[in-house]
């Protein structure tokens, strides 16, 4: 799949502090990620003091995860596209090729009053979110940075956006668009219930500078060096 074009564009967007990065996935791609990501997504509540979920696989072995097929096949090969676009932005004047360093990839799906409070992401120098499923009323990704007031970057379903870890951020309740006529439980809104979840898959990236001689020997693109490191 690496030969095909995923990627409607990327560009850069000014924040507070920095520069974040959004892609649009091309539409027919998009929607075989949600449709494949629907299928598997069931009602696993987590819960503590802090946040709620309706479902994730954070906590799952990376190798048993339901949704490590769709990672693997499918997910992947869209991540790696959008990261080269910001690499060609970030590095386009250097002499060294940068190479792609994931962490595996994990989602979670959020509904009605769920969140995920204030967080980082350690270890690494960019976070990347993959909004799978977004409805209108459903908040963006907040964000923090030193005295800033909270921002966040329009997204919309089929966005990927890519941020500096260092960056405080969270999701704020979700109000999700029940019927205020109808019973919670009714069919009607159950059926509310299982197409407006808001669900995400995120994943962790560095980028390597290397050697370019190290491409060169190898007679490939970077590209094809950094799916042969992933697969």
């Amino acid at each position: 799949m690496s030969s095909l074009h995923f990627i409607e564009k990327t560009k850069p967007v000014m924040v507070p502090g920095g520069i974040f990065f959004v892609s649009r996935v091309k539409s027919g791609f998009h929607e075989l990620v949600k449709l494949k990501f629907n299928e598997q997504v069931k009602y696993n509540p987590f819960c503590d003091e802090t946040q709620s979920l309706y479902d994730t696989d954070f906590f799952d072995n990376a190798s048993t995860s339901k949704m490590k097929m769709l990672y693997d096949i499918i997910v992947t090969p869209i991540a790696l596209q959008h990261l080269n676009n910001i690499a060609n932005i970030l590095y386009s004047d250097l002499k060294s090729t940068p190479m792609i360093l994931n962490s595996r990839m994990w989602f979670q799906s959020y509904s009605k009053n769920d969140t995920h409070p204030w967080h980082t992401h350690t270890d690494c120098m960019f976070s990347s979110v993959y909004y799978i499923n977004k409805p209108a009323s459903s908040p963006n990704t907040s964000f923090k940075y030193m005295n800033s007031d909270v921002f966040s970057v329009d997204v919309s379903e089929g966005d990927i956006l890519t941020f500096p870890s260092l960056y405080p951020h969270c999701s704020k309740p979700y109000s999700k668009p029940y019927s205020n006529d109808l019973c919670a439980n009714s069919p009607q809104n159950l059926a509310i219930e299982a197409t407006s979840l808001k669900s995400i898959i995120a994943f962790n990236t560095n980028f390597e500078l290397l050697d370019p001689r190290e491409i060169i020997l190898n007679k490939k693109s970077w590209y094809e060096t950094v799916c042969d490191i992933h697969h």
